[in-house]
């Protein structure tokens, strides 16, 4: 082992962290054998600590991993070193490169490419075409690979080329059927590991059909129904890997790897390619469920093709059992996770778990007057992640870790009182001034109300609505009101919005000064409390008045 690394793992609960004090001693001045061994050695560490520490400590190890490998590919790209270095010491650190699992930009990509032009041999090009392949940006490493691999082995594990169509969360252009890829012969252009349609190797993992993704999606209003939780969140998403069959107009069967997730239009299909690339997610967890027939991703193929429209729920009310909704649970609908439940259980599993998550008391009351009616706690992503049932099998990081402890900043928690999470646990809702339709005076909280009380309706009015916004009338849950629906919206623009403008910003020029990138010393620095205190205040939050003053329990 390199000096400085131990094998001491976290225990729960643990006051001091160890591995989180050696990811902040790293030193990239490390020679290449002792650096090999210590990023093995955090690694292996930090997947233990998936199963076995608290919430809390798995959440700031998580983030401080990420910023440790961004800045370990930023150290051993430095154009300084890439301009003096020999062959073996470019091979030494892309082989470094692969053991961080962490995104390469395009800028280093450039770098990388300069420098085997100049010093590398056949060898060296075939671990760049590796390295680019798995963790590379995906325009420019397909140019790249293209050029360097004849052999079309690297294209392939590259995989297809990300769909600028699907957005997260959000419904696609509205010129975009969502579903067209499908039919796309190129889509079933990946690395099939020995011509098993069932099993690719992209992104650096290898995932089989059913396996389940803790994901966070690139859009920072994203984690608004996880800030009022007892307990933190990882990643406020989840999709499962599964390769659809899918026959041609030739009746040829296509094998398309697909990531099944809801979104607010309802359940779709994404690429596989698209879904894991910089483009959709920051970062996400993949975990295999135990005992997976061989056919099951058949199976769950044939359980997707026949799947009705499902809406977003935002009661996060479970699927009845065998995936199939009664006439007592309405509008067919479910949230990330629950989704995931459907297909595996009309393929006949059952053995899903379904620990849930408890909502802060103060947000449940709130909750309520809102019209969500959640008693029994939220069955989050995060709960799949930790559940003993599931083997971790890897991660995909794609060099966002900034972004994701903003995010984590900004909806806070129910105990940090001036954060989004901490208003609804601890200010008493005002309904009569929440969003609806008649919201004059709160025209784009109203205008989101709007939208939702005519799209809901059955007229020609409604009609056209649905069309401009690019919906089915199915997939507008009619479970959830108008006011509810643009709580949610108007809660997750304003938090995007502090995000992106106040805290992203000052937090970037922080750590470039040395700051301490550790979330906990993070939620207690006075320069954050003031920017988060500040942005909160002028917010539609309070030029609206959603929530009187704070309640002392």
């Amino acid at each position: 082992m390199g000096p400085g690394y131990d094998v001491q793992l976290v225990k729960e609960n643990t006051q001091v962290v160890p591995l989180g004090d050696r990811i902040e001693k790293w030193k990239a001045s490390l020679c290449a054998e002792q650096a090999s061994s210590y990023v093995a050695g955090v690694n292996r560490d930090y997947d233990h600590l998936t199963k076995c520490a608290s919430a809390e400590t798995l959440v700031e190890l998580r983030l401080m991993r990420s910023y440790w490998a961004k800045q370990i590919v930023q150290d051993k790209l430095h154009p300084q070193f890439l301009q003096s270095c020999n062959a073996q010491e470019l091979m030494e650190a892309i082989q470094l490169l692969i053991q961080v699992r962490c995104f390469v930009t395009k800028q280093a990509t450039d770098l990388l490419v300069a420098t085997n032009a100049r010093v590398g041999d056949d060898e060296c090009t075939m671990r760049l075409c590796e390295l680019l392949a798995d963790f590379g940006d995906p325009v420019s490493a397909r140019n790249v690979i293209t050029d360097l691999d004849s052999s079309g082995k690297y294209l392939r594990r590259l995989g297809p080329a990300v769909n600028a169509g699907f957005r997260p969360i959000r419904k696609s252009r509205r010129s975009f059927d969502p579903s067209e890829w499908l039919l796309d012969k190129s889509m079933s252009e990946v690395d099939f590991i020995d011509g098993n349609p069932d099993h690719i190797r992209v992104r650096g993992v290898e995932l089989r059909s059913g396996d389940i993704g803790i994901v966070e999606l690139n859009h920072p209003g994203d984690g608004i129904l996880e800030s009022f939780l007892v307990s933190p969140g990882l990643a406020p998403h989840a999709m499962l890997y599964v390769t659809r069959r899918i026959r041609d107009a030739k009746n040829n069967i296509l094998f398309q790897p697909s990531l099944l997730e809801i979104y607010e239009g309802g359940w779709r299909s994404v690429p596989v390619t698209t879904g894991l690339s910089p483009h959709f997610s920051w970062y996400s967890e993949w975990v295999r469920p135990p005992d997976l027939p061989d056919t099951i991703g058949e199976k769950l193929s044939k359980a997707l093709d026949g799947m009705e429209t499902i809406a977003f729920d935002f009661q996060s009310r479970r699927v009845p059992r065998g995936g199939y909704f009664t006439p007592e649970f309405g509008n067919p609908s479910a949230t990330c996770t629950n989704l995931i439940r459907i297909p595996f259980e009309r393929s006949g599993i059952d053995w899903l778990p379904y620990d849930t998550t408890p909502i802060a008391p103060g947000a449940l009351v709130n909750l309520v007057k809102i019209g969500i009616h959640i008693p029994d706690g939220i069955h989050t992503p995060t709960n799949i992640l930790r559940s003993k049932e599931f083997t971790k099998i890897g991660i995909v990081d794609n060099g966002y870790p900034e972004w994701s402890v903003a995010q984590q900043l900004v909806n806070g928690r129910p105990e940090h009182i001036d954060t989004i999470g901490g208003m609804i646990s601890n200010r008493e809702v005002l309904i009569e001034n929440l969003p609806n339709w008649r919201s004059i005076g709160n025209w784009r909280s109203a205008c989101e109300a709007a939208k939702v009380t005519v799209a809901q309706s059955n007229g020609l009015l409604g009609s056209i609505a649905r069309s401009s916004f690019g919906y089915k009338k199915e997939a507008i849950p009619s479970s959830a009101s108008d006011t509810t629906i643009a709580f949610y919206l108007r809660s997750e623009f304003v938090s995007s919005d502090i995000i992106r403008n106040v805290i992203h910003p000052a937090l970037v020029q922080w750590l470039s000064q040395g700051g301490s990138y550790r979330l906990s010393d993070l939620r207690t620095e006075s320069t954050f409390r003031a920017l988060l205190l500040d942005a909160i205040g002028k917010s539609a939050l309070e030029r609206e008045r959603w929530y009187g003053p704070r309640i002392n329990r």
